[in-house]
C-alpha cells in the first residue's frame, strides 16, 4: 500500500493545517484521505484507485466511507464513484 501512497504525494491537494498540506492519515491497515473540497476528494480517490489497479488490487467500496465537514449550515452532496460503484 505504501507504493500507492507515493502517487498521492505528487498530487497538489490535501488539507492545509498550519503550514504543510496533509493528504492522508494511516493507522494499521486503515487509511484516511483528506481534501479541502469534494472535488479534491474525488480526484484523490481517482488517483488512489488507478494506483491500486496498476498493482492488481481493488478498493473495497463496501468498507469505504465518506465524511464531509463544513462550516455553517450549508451541506454539500458528495457522490464519489469508485470503479463505477457509489461510495457511502
Amino acid at each position: 500500500m505504501d507504493s500507492c501512497l507515493y502517487d498521492l504525494e505528487e498530487y497538489e491537494c490535501g488539507l492545509r493545517v498550519d503550514g504543510p498540506s496533509i493528504k492522508y492519515l494511516l493507522y494499521a491497515d486503515d487509511q484516511v484521505i483528506l481534501a479541502a473540497s469534494a472535488c479534491g476528494l474525488h480526484e484523490m480517490i481517482n488517483i488512489m484507485n488507478e494506483s491500486v489497479r496498476k498493482r492488481c488490487m481493488k478498493i473495497n467500496v463496501d468498507k469505504t466511507k465518506l465524511m464531509v465537514f463544513e462550516r455553517g449550515e450549508s451541506t454539500t452532496e458528495c457522490d464519489v464513484l469508485i470503479g463505477g460503484e457509489k461510495a457511502e
